[in-house]
């Protein structure tokens, strides 16, 4: 819903745009209305999320959005939406249906990754890889609006380098050499 809800004005504006003469530029005046409707509607009814998952779940933690073992699908770039916590080398998220533990040790790796959020400069992900262990990825849905949460996730990635220690990449091997 949170991708629909802007595509509806920027489509007007954009026919209105073009029926007043402005051609090509009708795009971009499309384009301005969307990048804020987007930011503000994209993370739709995240409260009601939140407050569902803290009912279910008292421990609380970091919202966020993953992809784990299922895809997501074109109208959202989350598979699904949980709670995460670190503990003990761990990347704990708690979704509505699972309950998902990752390693975060000297052998993770850590990098930013492309999402569809990027298109119009929010978002991103944080893929934890593993060996042996489906990538996990990650965007904060902390906030109400996806800017603000392209700026928390930014902040998570700066917090998982840091209880993981070390470089973002794992040590390379020198077995077999």
């Amino acid at each position: 819903m949170g991708n629909i809800v802007p595509l509806v004005p920027s489509v007007i504006c954009a026919v209105l745009g073009y029926g007043l003469g402005l051609g090509v530029w009708s795009i971009g005046l499309g384009a301005a209305v969307s990048l804020p409707l987007i930011s503000r509607f994209g993370f739709w009814e995240n409260a009601l999320i939140r407050a569902e998952l803290l009912e279910k779940f008292a421990k609380g933690g970091i919202l966020v959005g993953i992809v784990y073992e299922q895809p997501a699908d074109w109208l959202d770039a989350h598979a699904e939406i949980g709670l995460l916590n670190i503990e003990k080398s761990m990347i704990i998220v708690q979704t509505e249906e699972h309950r998902l533990k990752v390693p975060l040790n000297s052998q993770s790796s850590l990098r930013r990754k492309f999402n569809i959020h990027q298109l119009v400069g929010l978002g991103g992900w944080i893929v934890v890889s593993n060996p042996g262990v489906p990538d996990l990825l990650i965007e904060s849905r902390e906030a109400d609006t996806m800017f603000q949460s392209k700026l928390r996730t930014n902040e998570l990635f700066e917090t998982l380098k840091k209880e993981k220690g070390g470089s973002e990449e794992p040590p390379i091997s020198n077995q077999g050499v």
